[in-house]
C-alpha cells in the first residue's frame, strides 16, 4: 500500500490509537492495526480493521469520558 500523503509504502505496525465516540467520550484503542508510512507517519486502516473498530464502538454500553479499550478481531 502506498501513502496518501506522500507516495512511499506503509508497512503493518500494531498502535494505541484515540477514537472520539460522541462530543464528550473518547476511546483509546489498544493493540490496533494499522498500516503506517515509513516517511511521514501518515497512518491508514484496512477496511476490515475499520469495520472492527465500528463494531467494538457500537458494543459499549456507557463508556467514561475516556476509556482505553483492547482491539480484538
Amino acid at each position: 500500500m502506498k501513502c496518501h500523503v506522500c507516495g512511499t509504502s506503509m508497512t503493518r505496525v500494531v498502535s494505541d490509537l484515540p477514537f472520539r465516540v460522541n462530543r464528550s467520550v473518547m476511546i483509546i484503542l489498544r493493540d490496533l492495526p494499522l498500516m503506517q508510512c515509513t516517511e511521514c507517519s501518515a497512518y491508514a486502516f484496512e477496511e476490515r480493521v475499520m469495520e472492527t473498530v465500528h463494531e467494538i464502538v457500537n458494543r459499549l454500553q456507557s463508556p467514561s469520558h475516556l476509556d482505553a479499550v483492547l482491539y480484538a478481531a
